[in-house]
């Protein structure tokens, strides 16, 4: 940052305005920085996301909608048993009414879907809902997991040619691979998905490509799932609606994002 121009604009009492949206950006040392230029306003992009009504995205919207919801936040907040997890809950509230990335612990990406405190049974009858590249079923492999079968779901088709070469190599290591470009919902049906984004990429409102969604009630009626894992920027209580059978007749281990 050249200091001088920007201690210029700090005096004339313009705001500072952070534009950076990048979950593996933690932004305090750069709001520090600011403040000690001299910038008495800063707007994190949390801030202006409310402040312009952008249409909410990933977890994203107004603190209007936290206020609103408090009951049922309260009635979640309840469900969960053990310290650790309510703290996590309560630093994402946090977050969302003060837009401040830096109340969050750093996170654990290596095991996300399958923490060391938990056990999940063996071997997996494994349904990955958002399966990207192959990238969770490869961490479960890793872990010496005795991955019977996989159903996987994934409907950016850059992200599904990743996925059948990453577990092309694995029919050694399980006995049934079903893999599906399609994403997942309440009900099969065709609806607009922004593509090309990675681990980004998701369903969307407005223009954008056509992309089959399913419902698990529909595809797989006899897979007898052990775990569902479902990673699927925002979509997670439709397509747990569109399993309602499976889940009450097998009663699987759930990793909802």
């Amino acid at each position: 940052m050249d200091i001088f121009p920007a201690r210029m604009l700090a005096q004339q009492g313009i705001p500072a305005v952070l534009a950076v949206f990048n979950y593996q950006t933690n932004l305090e040392p750069l709001i520090r920085k600011l403040r000690a230029v001299g910038f008495q306003t800063i707007c994190t992009y949390g801030e202006l996301h409310e402040i312009l009504s952008i249409p909410s995205v990933f977890w994203m919207g107004s603190r209007k909608n936290v206020q609103k919801n408090k009951k049922r936040i309260l009635q979640a907040f309840h469900l969960l048993n053990d310290k650790k997890s309510r703290t996590v809950f309560c630093d994402h509230i946090g977050l969302r009414l003060r837009f401040e990335s830096g109340s969050l612990a750093r996170p654990s990406r290596g095991d996300q879907y399958a923490p060391s405190d938990l056990s999940f049974p063996n071997p997996r009858r494994f349904v990955d809902g958002g399966a990207f590249d192959g990238d969770t079923t490869r961490f479960f492999l890793r872990k010496k997991s005795a991955l019977e079968a996989v159903a996987a779901f994934e409907p950016d088709l850059l992200n599904f040619r990743k996925l059948t070469r990453s577990l092309a190599f694995q029919k050694r290591n399980i006995q049934e691979i079903v893999l599906i470009p399609a994403g997942l919902g309440e009900k099969t049906a065709s609806v607009r998905f922004l593509s090309g984004f990675g681990a980004g990429s998701r369903f969307i409102q407005g223009e954008g490509l056509q992309a089959p969604i399913v419902a698990l009630d529909d595809v797989l009626p006899n897979f007898l799932p052990t775990l569902i894992k479902l990673d699927i920027e925002g979509f997670e209580p439709a397509a747990l609606r569109g399993a309602k059978k499976l889940i009450s007749s097998t009663r699987p281990d759930l990793a909802i994002s």
